[in-house]
């Protein structure tokens, strides 16, 4: 059965997508009215950044840069003007993964991106409601980083402190590697992710794109280390 777009879409965006038909005003700005080809093109975008998130994780810069450059030329050429300033910063730190010659610049300039999301969204005056969910639910322990991990995306990109602070906490508590890899030169990994968690989760501004980008890096190495065994 073919699937409709928003059943791509993750729920938190999708959650995103219905409530930006209505965006609240603030002090600051304007909100600008969001409509049906905005909505699409933020679908799109955002199932980009997904895909270059997970190209990052898998240690495949030429498939992350790949796709960078179809979200720059879809990045809202028509957008309202107090979009403008945070749609120049997406583009630019799109064009900057599409140049990037490492994991590393790729993941920490697709973090610029997300947080270039993440303003035009307080600027503009949308208001997203996250779906909730607790990593205890999941027994799993890769999936339980796997959600850690998509909860400061969803920090980055909403903007929301309690969504990065919560997934960050997460990954510095959550168990990472298989028991049988829990002694020994692997479980460094572990150590370095659980230090990455514990200094994101007291971050704020451009300091949680350095973080993200290392963590996103950081997960790519250690899945490398682990695949043979």
């Amino acid at each position: 059965m073919k699937s409709s777009k928003a059943e791509c879409l993750p729920p938190a965006m999708l959650i995103f997508l219905v409530s930006c038909s209505a965006p609240q005003r603030t002090d600051t700005a304007q909100a600008s009215p969001v409509g049906d080809a905005e909505r699409l093109q933020m679908h799109q975008s955002l199932v980009g950044m997904d895909a270059i998130k997970d190209a990052v994780i898998e240690g495949d810069l030429e498939l992350a840069t790949s796709h960078a450059q179809p979200i720059i030329d879809n990045a809202f050429e028509d957008a309202p003007e107090a979009w403008r300033p945070h749609l120049d910063q997406f583009r630019a730190a799109g064009a900057e993964i599409a140049d990037a010659t490492s994991l590393n610049d790729a993941a920490y300039h697709l973090a610029r991106m997300g947080m270039a999301c993440g303003g035009c969204h307080r600027a503009v005056g949308v208001t997203i409601v996250l779906p909730q969910g607790k990593p205890a639910l999941e027994p799993n322990p890769m999936r339980r980083h796997q959600w850690a991990v998509d909860k400061m995306w969803d920090g980055l990109v909403v903007p929301s402190d309690d969504a990065w602070v919560g997934g960050a906490t997460a990954v510095a508590s959550s168990p990472l590697l298989p028991e049988q890899f829990s002694e020994g030169a692997l479980a460094r990994w572990e150590d370095t992710v659980h230090r990455l968690g514990r200094e994101a989760a007291s971050q704020s501004g451009e300091a949680r794109a350095s973080s993200f980008g290392e963590l996103l890096t950081t997960c790519s190495e250690c899945h490398r280390a682990v695949r043979p065994f």
